[in-house]
This record gives C-alpha cells, sequence and structure tokens, in this order.
C-alpha cells in the first residue's frame, strides 16, 4: 500500500508539474501570438472556470468517495461489483452533461452582455469577445463530464492511465492550439476554439480509458439511486465549494469589472504564476482523499496518521524553500522570459501572491481528511464567515493601495486559514499525533538554512554576468535548497521518525 500510495502521488505530480509548466509557457506564447489583451481574457476564462466548476466538485469528491468506499464489494462478488461502479458513474455522467448543457447554454446567453458592460477593451470587437466567451461556456460545460471521468479514475487509483492523458492533453491544449493560430493567423476566437475541440477529444480519451480495462465489460443499469446515495455528501460539498467560489476568485472577477484587458493581464499572469504553487498541493489531493477515504473506511488510524505527518512534512519543506526563493530571485526568470511591459508589473505582485498560494497548497492536506470524513463543518463556517470580509477587504486596499493591496488581502486570508485548519485538525480525534522533536528541529534548522542561502545570493547583482549566467545564480540556491530537503527527508525516514 506504501509503494501504490508512493508510486499514485509520483505519477501526479508528473502530470500536474507538465500542465503547470505548459500553462506557464502559453503566457509569453499566445501574448506573442495574440497581443497583450488577450493573456487579460484568458485570465478571466480561467476565473470564471474555476468559479463555475466548484460548483461541481460536489458530484466529483462524492463518485471518489463513493468508488473508494464500495470497493469492498468487490469482494461480495466481482462481476456485481463491476456493474455497481459502472452505473454508478453512468448515472453521474448523465446529471453532469446535463448540468454542463445548462450552464453551456446561460454562458452563451450572457455572453453579449459580458462582452459589452462587464469587459473592457480597447483592440478587441465586442463580437470577437462575445464570440469568446460563447466559446468558453461550452468548454466549461463539458469540464463536468471531464471532471467526473477523472474523478472515477483517480477513485480507482490507476493514476498511471490518468496522467498520461492528462500530459498528452496539457500539450497539445498550448503547443497544438498556438500552432493551429500561427498557422491559420487566427485571432482570440480560434484561441478558445482549438481549446474546446481539444477539450472534445479528451472527454472521448477519458472513456476510452475508463472501460478500456482487463476485466470483461458486465454492463450497467443507470438510476436516480445511485444519485440519492451521494445527494447529501454533494450538499456538503456544494455549499463549502459556493464560498470557496467567491474565495478564491472574487479578487480576479472584481479587478476584471475594474481594470481594463490591457492593465487587469498584469494581475491574471501574475495569479496563473502563482497558480505553480499548486503542482504539490492538486497531485498530493489526487491520491490523499481516495486513500484516506478507503483507510477511514476501514478504521486505520495509524496509517492514516503515518502519511499525514510525512505530508505535513513534505508540505512544509516546499514552502519554505519556494518562499523564501522567490522572495529574492523570482524577479530575474521573469525578465528573461515575458515581454518587457509585462515583466516589471508582473514581478512586484507575483511574490506576494505566490506566497499566499503556497500557504494555500498545503492545506490541502487537513482538507482532504476532513473531507474523507465527512467532517465539513467547521470549513464551511470558516469560509462563510471569511467571504464579507473578503467582499469589503478587496474594495477598500484596491482603493487605498491599487492593485497591490489587492495581492496582500490574498496572503493574509491564507495565513490566516492556515492556522486554524491545521489547529482544528491536530486537536481533532481524526489521527494518532505524537510530537517529534527530532523532525522539528531539522525543518527549523532547514528553514533557516533557506534564508542564508537565498539571503547570500541576493547580495549579488547578476545583471552584469548576462541572461543565461543570471538565471543559473537565481537555480542555484533553489536547487542547493531541493538537495537539502531531499538528503533531510531521506534522513527523517530511515531514523523513523515519522512511522
Amino acid at each position: 500500500m506504501k509503494n501504490s500510495f508512493n508510486w499514485g502521488f509520483a505519477l501526479s505530480f508528473v502530470g500536474k508539474l507538465v500542465y503547470a509548466l505548459a500553462s506557464f509557457v502559453q503566457i509569453p506564447l499566445f501574448s506573442h501570438l495574440l497581443g497583450r489583451e488577450s493573456v487579460g481574457l484568458v485570465g478571466f476564462f480561467s476565473s470564471l472556470q474555476v468559479v463555475i466548476m466548484l460548483l461541481e466538485a460536489g458530484m466529483s469528491s462524492a463518485l471518489i468517495r463513493q468508488i473508494a468506499f464500495y470497493k469492498g464489494s468487490f469482494r461480495k462478488g466481482y462481476t456485481r461489483g463491476v456493474r455497481y461502479l459502472d452505473s454508478l458513474l453512468i448515472s453521474n455522467l448523465i446529471a453532469a452533461s446535463l448540468l454542463g448543457m445548462l450552464i453551456a447554454l446561460i454562458l452563451y446567453g450572457l455572453s453579449p452582455l459580458l462582452a459589452s458592460q462587464w469587459l473592457t477593451s480597447s483592440q478587441l470587437p465586442v463580437s470577437d469577445l462575445s464570440g469568446a466567451i460563447a466559446l468558453m461556456g461550452a468548454f466549461i460545460g463539458l469540464n463536468f463530464p471531464v471532471f467526473l471521468l477523472q474523478a472515477a479514475l483517480q477513485g480507482h487509483e490507476r493514476h498511471l492511465a490518468l496522467n498520461a492523458l492528462y500530459i498528452v492533453y496539457s500539450l497539445v491544449r498550448v503547443f497544438g492550439v498556438a500552432f493551429y493560430i500561427w498557422l491559420s493567423d487566427g485571432g482570440i476566437v480560434d484561441l478558445f476554439l482549438g481549446f474546446l475541440i481539444v477539450q472534445l477529444a479528451y472527454l472521448a480519451l477519458l472513456l476510452w480509458g475508463y472501460f478500456l480495462r482487463p476485466q470483461p465489460f458486465f454492463g450497467f443499469r443507470p438510476g436516480t439511486a445511485y444519485l440519492q446515495r451521494s445527494l447529501a455528501f454533494s450538499v456538503k460539498v456544494l455549499a463549502l465549494s459556493a464560498s470557496s467560489a467567491v474565495i478564491l476568485q472574487y479578487d480576479k472577477l472584481y479587478l476584471s469589472a475594474a481594470l481594463p484587458l490591457a492593465e487587469f493581464s498584469d494581475y491574471a499572469v501574475a495569479s496563473a504564476l502563482a497558480g505553480g504553487a499548486y503542482i504539490f498541493s492538486s497531485a498530493l489531493q489526487a491520491v490523499l482523499f481516495p486513500r484516506f477515504s478507503m483507510l477511514m473506511a476501514q478504521g486505520d488510524r495509524r496509517e492514516i496518521s503515518r502519511i499525514f505527518v510525512f505530508s505535513v512534512w513534505g508540505g512544509a519543506l516546499l514552502v519554505t524553500g519556494l518562499a523564501s526563493w522567490s522572495a529574492f530571485h523570482v524577479a530575474i526568470p521573469l525578465r528573461m522570459i515575458l515581454p518587457d511591459d509585462l515583466a516589471a508589473p508582473v514581478g512586484g505582485l507575483l511574490p506576494v501572491l505566490f506566497l499566499g498560494s503556497l500557504l494555500q497548497s498545503i492545506q490541502c492536506i487537513p482538507f482532504a481528511m476532513l473531507l474523507a470524513s465527512g467532517r465539513l463543518r467547521f470549513v464551511s463556517v470558516m469560509n462563510w464567515v471569511a467571504v464579507p470580509l473578503l467582499l469589503l477587504a478587496v474594495p477598500l486596499l484596491y482603493g487605498w493601495q491599487g492593485v497591490p493591496g489587492v495581492a496582500w488581502v490574498w496572503l493574509v486570508y491564507n495565513l490566516c486559514t492556515l492556522v486554524l485548519l491545521y489547529r482544528y485538525v491536530l486537536s481533532s480525534d481524526l489521527i494518532i499525533w505524537r510530537c517529534r522533536i527530532q523532525g522539528a528541529v531539522c525543518l527549523l534548522l532547514y528553514a533557516l538554512c533557506c534564508l542564508l542561502f537565498s539571503g547570500l545570493f541576493s547580495l549579488y547583482d547578476p545583471a552584469a554576468l548576462g541572461e543565461v549566467r543570471a538565471l543559473l545564480m537565481a537555480a542555484l540556491p533553489l536547487s542547493l535548497m531541493g538537495g537539502m530537503a531531499v538528503l533531510m527527508t531521506v534522513f527523517v525516514h530511515k531514523k523513523g521518525y515519522l512511522q
């Protein structure tokens, strides 16, 4: 079980890493192909997608949880178990597809209003903006069955098949669409049309990947009973997702209406780059949630505690190293990769947004445990208390400090929720928690070394060294800190501090 968990995390991490790198490359790529405003429109599309798809989290989370809990039905009868899980998936797919069609129709109807009243563009005509938003709606509608199929593969812990398809999808979504635009000399509408075609192909591949399996096909009987069994859990997650949608994307949606697309692109690019912090959390969440669900069904608190502590250890190493590095060195690669009109404003926002995203990324560990146990009341209350505070704080800080003030709202919010969430989990009966003095001392030494490395390297001005040498100097402290993290993790694991 330990080996399957480690391999699952490694495969999931590789898939998320390729997706993040492709998303990072698309920023300068589409900026050169279509102009600065196109980057702002892609940022608006990402925010709109996250807001709507968070409302679907109840369905996919419930599906993963049910698959994890009911995999024991294979012991009662192999044929019966396969038929049950297939019927469960098909029933959810039908409901998700209908919901996706409804969302696509709503966005199609609202596209002229959003293009003329919400977004402000000096280069893109309203007709192009309206057509792009209509295609966004179709893409987001397809996301509902896509997310459910991904959830089904996660629940079965078929990480190799899922991430192989995910890597191909990530690369084609950026480089394939960019090549199509370059070849056809297309515009912003062609960009989202390419996204939609790739999404359709990915949906077909997921269906093929799920049902192409060694066991025979025993048929299925979809029905509303499968949906009713997960309805209570879905409603809990849906209420939580509604508040999360406001918290995660309110700053971007507010600025997309308050700023022209050209200026909003600065914040959108900085937020997209800061989203690289979620590589660790999204990969870990994909393996933690189904594994915690199965272990809680078995009542194995010792294994739950071991996985939790080791995941927290890795998350703390990640945040400490990357946060100290980004504070001093992130401007160097930005100047080399982004256009000049984007590099300077993005460099001023990215360290704050990146640190906030790092703090949020390691919240996935306690959240996966609470999600698997069904104890979501504390997180829901915490979110709904934060919503009115953020609704007030974002306009106030924007009026006082401008766009950087909005970035600081994001950082302070994640710092507070991190402390509250970990305090709640560690004081609960979900895990067997023992203090590891040696591990705490190692972590403290690592944090001090990270600050020392980054501080020493920041004393030298790399501008005179040329672009390539400057980039290597920026990467050197990160490499040293990464090597230390690996050595310390091996040391702690061998000593048995986290066993």
